[in-house]
């Protein structure tokens, strides 16, 4: 081919891309803007735990909050969702399951017709799916590699992943990713083995006080490919992966970026402050998980809005000024960020740098 034809094709094979990532932007701005359509509402009802995760930002709150929530409070809590027509909620811990009446916070929740999703390790006395466990509730299950289990914990844990694929209750693996934990091959496995198509991808951010395993920002800017590689290894099996946290957008291609928006709920913006909030065992407002372990995030209790639009609120002025303060200058100079589309991170990394 001549040297002046090559430069032709070049020029068209550009004009191409261009046109392509033109149509990929406008067709997929409409799903940034739709993402977290639905409010997440959070209960942690203990920071009890039976297992020591070394990525668990929740370390040492039970020293910090009340251990477990009371009952009656439970009971108050639901009541002031009811209020309001809400009846799906999150429940969380610690260990949820180790809460010390789980058994009657099940019963509670099917008497009251409300639906449930538990965020789990597994790890939870069996007899709560033969005689509790209905099939509205579902599980979102922290997994992590085999060899990480004792015996007696992977034995259970199997028990526990086998009944709930028998009884074919929804539950979705999260897949705790991070510089030393890349290949998802275990995640595939327990997929495959326990009939599960749904994973939330989980990239380990640390804590206020960094006390657990994380990765830390300049190593998040070197795990985009890895991020990609591993989401079309488990999309390619038939797996559903969501991205639970949201990324900077300056650690993918272009196309990588397109790809993971289409495919795994990319987003740069969190919902903190706006369609995100967690209560504690004391009944007071926390706006993050990543964040609890600051107790000037603390909020008032609950009880003291009118409405959960009241207690979203409640954060919105001071997690957007977090969220729009740059983490890295090249921030300053990004479209998206100017854009209000990229917050460049999860909001962890602008309060401990």
């Amino acid at each position: 081919m001549a040297a002046h034809e090559h430069e032709i094709l070049s020029k068209i094979t550009r004009l191409f891309d261009l046109a392509l990532l033109s149509v990929s932007k406008r067709k997929f701005v409409k799903k940034r803007q739709m993402y977290g359509k639905n409010i997440a509402r959070i209960i942690t009802l203990t920071y009890r735990c039976n297992s020591d995760c070394n990525f668990c930002y929740a370390k040492g709150l039970n020293k910090q909050y009340k251990e477990v929530i009371d009952l009656e409070d439970f009971e108050k809590l639901l009541n002031w969702f009811e209020k309001q027509k809400i009846k799906n909620i999150t429940v969380t811990g610690g260990e949820p399951t180790g809460h010390p009446h789980f058994k009657e916070i099940i019963d509670i929740i099917n008497r009251r017709k409300f639906s449930m999703n538990i965020i789990t390790n597994g790890l939870f006395p069996s007899t709560f799916l033969y005689k509790v466990i209905k099939r509205k509730e579902s599980f979102i299950l922290s997994y992590r590699k085999p060899e990480e289990y004792s015996r007696v914990n992977l034995e259970l844990l199997d028990k526990n992943l086998q009944s709930i694929s028998d009884k074919k209750i929804n539950i979705r693996l999260v897949y705790n990713m991070s510089h030393n934990n890349i290949d998802p091959n275990y995640i595939l496995d327990a997929c495959k083995k326990y009939k599960i198509n749904h994973v939330i991808l989980n990239v380990i951010f640390p804590n206020i006080s960094k006390n657990n395993e994380h990765v830390s920002f300049a190593q998040l800017k070197e795990m985009g490919s890895s991020i990609v590689k591993n989401i079309d290894i488990l999309i390619r099996n038939g797996i559903k992966v969501v991205i639970r946290r949201p990324l900077p957008f300056c650690i993918f291609t272009t196309a990588q970026r397109l790809w993971l928006e289409k495919n795994a709920d990319l987003h740069g913006v969190c919902l903190v402050g706006s369609r995100r909030y967690y209560i504690n065992t004391d009944l007071s407002l926390l706006p993050c998980s990543a964040l609890s372990t600051d107790s000037s995030f603390k909020g008032p209790n609950v009880f003291q809005f009118n409405s959960e639009k009241e207690a979203i609120h409640y954060y919105s002025d001071s997690m957007t000024r977090l969220k729009w303060k740059p983490l890295i200058k090249e921030c300053l100079e990004c479209k998206f960020y100017k854009q209000k589309e990229c917050q460049g991170g999860c909001l962890i990394y602008k309060l401990i740098t």
